[in-house]
């Protein structure tokens, strides 16, 4: 038939996902561009003391105060908060003392150095490492035995091997005791070493997909756009950017200077009134079959998340709140008609279904690259030229990727998990990385959260009997520390620091070695500060509370799971998978296939995660809003719009940042983002 697609042609589609934007050629091109510019001492200088300064408050904003967390996500509150001081104070003040005021290049590079290290203090690193080190001599009971089950069996290289040091971490220093370094000196060399070898491996991840993303593919960077204008220079004289000297950027941004503005005060003084930003509908879905989705059915209210999805290709805005419609759909169906054995637990098999959607994400975009990925294997074995302008040569980021993992593989075997798993759990941990980079620097997510474990496959295909008790412990606890959170994860905040370094023609391999700098320092001058804070006020009376108990104990309650209970192989995950793959499959057939095509596949890969709950509304809320004025009024209306949803993203981070600093001054925290 006329106008319908053949099979053959649907197929070749499937395997061509993307094809049109990801054409590059094997043969060495040449480029013209603008010779990078070395990067300033000073900048990188004060890149370096943020970084530090930040590490060093993030443990006592985020578990003490509890307010808005310094990064928190990937578009880092700290880093806004820097950046606007230094492109409306100082710089201005510069300009006004006829001094050499900070230039777009220095302050990117100072602001690609602090979201790359952000993370690190919080779930980056940190959150999850130092209280599972302790949490099961701590919360050991009659009732679950962990002191005889677990605790025997925990590697001196990952946990803490005293009592006496696990209550002290959790319950305060006893009057005249100091910090007990030698007694965490061990497990403490072990985990920065980990660290260190994964930035690595992310450093390297990030210089072979750089191209293809950024010029390729052009992805569209929606969290550097907001950034990118607050670091133009001022023309004519002018003291600041012109971006700041648009009518529409303050309309935008008084939408949530007045909501979290009334929202602060009334933390403080209960009688001033304010708009709820937050509603939660679990009672009025607690009949069935509504029952089914009434755990996370919220709606929440985020400016920022607006202006950020009115970024997005209308597709891609479609298909983040598809996902989380479907998710329902499918939960509501499975309930209605009892379609699986009762044994079964939907929760499992939609984590499953992510994961297959996120196998097909990586699948396709490497298909799809292929040219790319031979240059690169090419000049890996030297047999092409390397790409000069690269952050890393091809060859020394294949090379070095392949070394940090296979040394990873084995340092995680030697630590107790077991041999023949740690590819498969490699493979997750970065699998994981490479779908959150895309839903970050394509998808405009602020963060990233899948609900799988990098492990899933192999427990769905073999069980938890796999496991000796000390097999158990390790594996739970490396899977807790890479894989539980990759909310702030350094490695789409590296991407984003390589745009910025396309776009201003900074030097992209000194920015990469600036900001990996940066994420060393933050590794040490956190690690001092959450050690001095849980000694000084003891972790059980800090919060969130689930770092310190929930996530703490995720890791032995999942041995006990293992090892007591016995998790039996679930081929029905298996499924899950291949079906999260299947429809990922289709949904980008769809948009390759047919032109009216309106759903893009991405949110697959997040369906029941946290991001999605807290985030479909703000983000169909900018896709509606976005739809008729694409439509009737094209690319001219976008452009005239688009500094009013930038002001929301800019109010946001403005509030933001008055309420970290009133919260460190008053210990009274206001959550203006997701904690």
């Amino acid at each position: 038939m006329h106008g319908v697609p053949q099979a053959p042609e649907v197929l070749c589609n499937v395997l061509g996902a993307w094809r049109r934007q990801s054409r590059v050629d094997l043969e060495p091109t040449v480029r013209l561009l603008p010779k990078p510019r070395c990067l300033s001492r000073r900048a990188v200088l004060l890149g370096l003391a943020f970084v530090g300064l930040l590490a060093a408050i993030t443990p006592y904003n985020d578990y003490y105060v509890q307010a808005t967390f310094v990064a928190g996500n990937l578009l880092p509150t700290g880093s806004m908060v820097v950046l606007l001081l230094l492109a409306c104070l100082v710089n201005p003040l510069l300009r006004r003392l006829r001094r050499r005021a900070l230039s777009a290049g220095e302050l990117a590079t100072i602001w690609a150095m602090i979201i790359a290290a952000s993370g690190i203090p919080a779930a980056g690193l940190w959150r999850y490492v130092f209280p599972q080190a302790v949490a099961a001599r701590y919360f050991s009971s009659t009732a679950n035995n962990w002191s005889a089950l677990l605790v025997p069996y925990g590697s001196k290289w990952l946990t803490v091997q005293s009592d006496e040091a696990a209550r002290w971490f959790y319950e305060g220093l006893p009057p005249g005791e100091s910090l007990p370094w030698r007694l965490w000196a061990l497990p403490l060399m072990t985990w920065v070493l980990i660290a260190l070898a994964m930035y690595v491996c992310t450093a390297c991840l990030v210089a072979l997909l750089r191209r293809q993303w950024v010029e390729a593919e052009r992805f569209t960077f929606p969290l550097v756009q907001l950034p990118l204008e607050v670091m133009r220079e001022p023309g004519d004289g002018a003291l600041f950017p012109s971006f700041f000297r648009q009518p529409l950027v303050w309309w935008g941004a008084a939408i949530p200077l007045v909501l979290h503005g009334l929202g602060g005060l009334a933390t403080f003084f209960p009688a001033v009134p304010h708009l709820r930003l937050h509603y939660d509908f679990r009672q009025a879905l607690a009949a069935p079959p509504w029952y089914a989705i009434a755990d996370d059915t919220q709606v929440h209210l985020y400016p920022a998340v607006t202006g950020l999805s009115y970024l997005l290709s209308s597709e891609v805005g479609a298909g983040l709140w598809f996902a989380w419609v479907l998710d329902r759909v499918q939960r509501l169906f499975l309930q209605v008609y009892k379609v699986l054995p009762s044994q079964v637990a939907l929760f499992e098999l939609m984590t499953h279904e992510s994961y297959g959607a996120s196998l097909a994400l990586v699948g396709i975009a490497l298909w799809t690259a292929r040219r790319h990925w031979r240059r690169v294997a090419a000049c890996a074995v030297g047999r092409a030229l390397a790409a000069e302008e690269e952050s890393l040569t091809y060859r020394l980021a294949c090379w070095g990727f392949t070394g940090g993992a296979g040394l990873l593989a084995v340092a995680f075997w030697l630590l107790g998990m077991p041999g023949w798993t740690t590819v498969p759990f490699l493979v997750g941990v970065f699998v994981m990385y490479t779908c959150v980079s895309w839903a970050a620097t394509n998808g405009g997510m602020l963060l990233v959260t899948p609900r799988y474990w990098p492990m899933d496959l192999v427990l769905s295909a073999f069980g938890g009997g796999i496991f000796t008790p000390r097999q158990a412990v390790s594996t739970s606890l490396l899977e807790q520390a890479l894989g539980r959170d990759p909310r702030e994860n350094s490695m789409p905040s590296l991407l984003n620091g390589q745009k910025l370094a396309h776009e201003l023609h900074l030097p992209r391999r000194a920015l990469l070695v600036a900001c990996l700098a940066g994420m060393v320092v933050a590794t040490f001058v956190s690690m001092y500060f959450w050690l001095t804070l849980c000694h000084r006020f003891g972790g059980i009376r800090l919060g969130p509370l689930g770092t310190f108990t929930g996530h703490a104990t995720t890791p032995p309650q999942r041995c006990t799971q293992w090892l007591q209970v016995g998790v039996a192989p679930r081929p029905l995950n298996l499924v899950a998978v291949g079906l999260g793959a299947t429809l990922f499959g289709a949904l980008q057939a769809g948009r390759l296939t047919f032109a009216w095509w309106p759903l893009h596949p991405i949110g697959l890969i997040m369906m029941r995660a946290m991001c999605l709950r807290e985030f479909w509304f703000p983000i169909f809320l900018g896709w509606l809003i976005k739809l008729p004025i694409v439509r009737y009024g094209g690319l001219a209306a976008y452009n005239r719009a688009r500094p009013f949803f930038l002001g929301l993203v800019l109010g946001d981070m403005l509030m933001a940042g008055v309420f970290f600093v009133v919260g460190l001054l008053t210990r009274t925290g206001y959550a203006v983002m997701p904690l």
